[in-house]
């Protein structure tokens, strides 16, 4: 339930703009910790966060309008800065799909079999961008989504801020399944084929 918790408090933040509410992830190049001369060059210009700091998370829901939330309770990324304007330069996540949780225990299940997930055979999801652009105040994320074993490419708006030493990266977007084959209930219109995701990286209390 901790997680169920997480996702709802999180999503309200976002949609409420409150983004002085996220802690953001510390730049490790400010701390002795990052003294190592044996640590990869990027590392000086890179911020790491899992579950621990960050939420991934999503709604499905039915042509009636009902719904159902979950997220994944474990997953690793990197943000990665250019040391030069010290700008995103690029974003990568891998998410373990069999961490998958929902609102309901049934619904777990399901998610995880063949008609959604099949975390079994597939157990790692993984995003690596193309590019992040900003214009306006917002950026744009691209990249390629590798979900059930099929690549496609995706893009979507974030909210990012470098300041202070600090990296915090805000997003909420749709995403469409049946690019990756997962179709199960749209043949008879069922289920939506598109899921609303929100993404926070920095921690929000």
């Amino acid at each position: 339930m901790k997680y169920l918790a997480l996702f709802i408090s999180i999503a309200v933040a976002i949609s409420a703009g409150c983004n002085n509410s996220t802690e953001g992830l510390d730049n490790p190049s400010s701390s002795a910790a990052n003294s190592d001369s044996s640590a990869p060059a990027n590392d000086s210009a890179g911020f790491k966060f899992s579950a621990e700091n960050a939420m991934i998370a999503f709604k499905g829901s039915k042509p009636d309008g009902s719904s159902h939330v979950g997220g994944f309770k474990s997953f690793s990324g990197s943000i990665d800065l250019d040391e030069t304007s010290g700008t995103v330069s690029s974003i990568h996540v891998s998410i373990d799909t069999d961490s998958l949780f929902s609102d309901a225990e049934r619904l777990t299940g399901h998610l995880k079999n063949v008609d959604f997930f099949n975390v079994n055979e597939f157990p790692t999801a993984e995003f690596v961008s193309t590019s992040v652009t900003a214009a306006d105040g917002q950026h744009t994320i691209k990249g390629n989504l590798t979900l059930l074993g099929k690549t496609a490419e995706i893009e979507f708006p974030a909210t990012i801020s470098t300041e202070a030493g600090k990296v915090t990266l805000e997003s909420q977007f749709s995403l469409d399944r049946t690019k990756f084959g997962m179709t199960y209930g749209t043949e008879k219109n069922e289920i939506n084929p598109n899921v609303d995701m929100t993404i926070a990286v920095g921690r929000t209390e």
